[in-house]
């Protein structure tokens, strides 16, 4: 039993450290390769005036991306625009990478899954090319990571949170609750309908 347990902690070891190493070379990625960096470093040099118009703004509050505006203005009063990025991109990375490594207990299963996953360019889309998707995805990978079930009350808040760094997650969300609010009154109707036929067994007896 001693021996498994040494080998499972010296593979999750393995994981952090290998999603570590990965992520922080991604991050170091030179803005100049991506066409979007010009735009998210624009945002984030202007960060206080996106954020205190997201309040002004015609476009309601939900609708306006707040958390992204927030965190860049927040993060942006300790640290420069260009290191920003580049800790973003790291993070997203990060928790995928996570997301893929963890999955599996198996750590021959983790690193093919790895490869394979390099081997597709949305992974280089979300991790180096959309940042703000990609902060909000890693919320959703978060919740499925504690298993969370796509129609849990969990993975809809995780969802709902999403959509506050891009509204993209809305039309997720949107079809999501569809599946939660059936589900739900599926099962009501149910319950229903065998308490009062229980109830109905009852009276004729």
């Amino acid at each position: 039993m001693s021996e498994i347990r040494v080998t499972s902690s010296t593979s999750g070891v393995l994981k952090y450290f290998f999603a570590l190493f990965v992520s922080l070379k991604f991050s170091l990625v030179p803005h100049e390769f991506f066409k979007d960096r010009d735009n998210y470093l624009g945002r984030l040099e202007n960060s206080e005036a996106i954020f205190f118009g997201v309040f002004n703004g015609e476009t309601p509050f939900i609708f306006s991306e707040p958390f992204f505006a927030f965190l860049n203005y927040f993060l942006g009063l300790f640290f420069d625009s260009d290191f920003l990025l580049s800790f973003y991109v790291f993070i997203n990375t990060f928790v995928m990478l996570l997301f893929v490594l963890f999955n599996r207990r198996s750590l021959t299963y983790s690193f093919v899954a790895m490869l394979l996953l390099f081997a597709i360019p949305y992974f280089y889309g979300s991790t180096l090319g959309a940042v703000r998707q990609g902060l909000g995805f890693n919320f959703l990978m978060i919740s499925l990571m504690r298993k969370n079930h796509v129609t849990s009350r969990s993975f809809i808040f995780s969802l709902f949170v999403a959509s506050l760094f891009h509204v993209v997650f809305y039309v997720f969300l949107f079809l999501v609750m569809q599946r939660y609010i059936k589900k739900t009154l599926c099962k009501n109707y149910f319950n229903f309908l065998l308490n009062h036929s229980v109830f109905i067994t009852e009276m004729t007896q």
